[in-house]
């Protein structure tokens, strides 16, 4: 990636007149981060020669290291310029938050709707008693980034379907982070999506409906994907004892090679997440990111 502005906590770097460039260092060319170590979970029996697999899961975050330089971007020809000790004060105060992890973008063609939620530390590159940038180390909330916030918003009565495509560029499921049920008419809401009896994370119950009993016309329930939470705005309904704690999820089972030759129909129906509502109607809202896998 040879991209020269970023944005962090929705502030472009441009704006605060910073600049990828490359102050030189050890060389790493040609190699970079993926983000894919991955641990297979496996054991032997005795006097076995053979492991056998049981799942695998990530072993690191996802972490990449970049230079920036303070540049006059409004003046031909650009010119590096010492950061002055208010400029640093800012700097720090932007990209070495305290307050969790933020979204972060490099603008490249075809990186730009790539988000990293991550965490940036600082130290600062000096020379001849100036200092004229800062080294930037990102650590990831995770192995991957993410695409933009997406939303999808529908009306559906009791036995009635919509569908989701899960554009996530890893197989498995997304748990949207927020959604938001208004129900319509009184009964027991129950959501179904097709693909749950292909996919195997079934932990919980032979199915992955999502069930809430005792539901009220007028009443809006909201699920929070990231932690986890259920809530209601009818304080008569008992939302955790109706409840089963099956969270409406969005899937992806494709692992086709973009250019192969197997048939559209084949991809349809590995990402095509067909949900069918009964017991009830209901407004149904769902925002969410998916994967996106990027070299940095």
């Amino acid at each position: 990636m040879i991209a020269t502005d970023f944005e962090f906590n929705g502030i472009k770097a441009s704006d605060v007149n910073l600049i990828i460039v490359n102050f030189g260092g050890p060389s790493r060319e040609g190699v970079v981060s993926s983000g894919s170590k991955i641990t297979f979970n496996s054991s032997k029996a005795i006097n076995s020669k053979k492991w056998n697999f049981h799942g695998s899961h990530y072993e690191e975050q996802l972490a990449f290291t970049f230079q920036v330089a303070r540049i006059n971007l409004h003046k031909l020809p650009q010119e590096t310029l010492p950061v002055t000790s208010y400029e640093k004060a800012y700097y720090i105060n932007w990209l070495c938050r305290k307050d969790g992890y933020k979204y972060l973008r490099f603008f490249e063609n075809g990186y730009e709707n790539i988000f990293y939620n991550a965490k940036i530390e600082l130290e600062w590159i000096e020379y001849g008693g100036c200092t004229y940038g800062a080294e930037l180390s990102v650590t990831c909330d995770s192995p991957f980034g993410y695409s933009p916030l997406q939303s999808f918003e529908t009306s559906v009565s009791s036995g009635g379907s919509f569908t989701i495509y899960n554009d996530s560029d890893e197989t498995g499921s997304v748990i949207p982070q927020l959604t938001e049920i208004e129900i319509l008419s009184d009964g027991d809401f129950r959501l179904s999506n097709s693909i749950s009896p292909l996919y195997i994370a079934n932990y919980t119950e032979p199915s992955d409906d999502v069930v809430i009993k005792g539901c009220k016309r007028g009443e809006i329930i909201t699920i929070k994907g990231d932690t986890k939470q259920i809530a209601t705005n009818l304080v008569t309904h008992n939302i955790a004892n109706s409840f089963n704690y099956i969270y409406p999820h969005i899937i992806n089972l494709d692992e086709l090679h973009p250019e192969g030759t197997e048939t559209p129909k084949s991809v349809s129906m590995l990402r095509k997440n067909i949900f069918t509502l009964s017991g009830c109607s209901a407004n149904i809202n769902m925002a969410y990111r998916t994967v996106r896998f990027a070299v940095i």
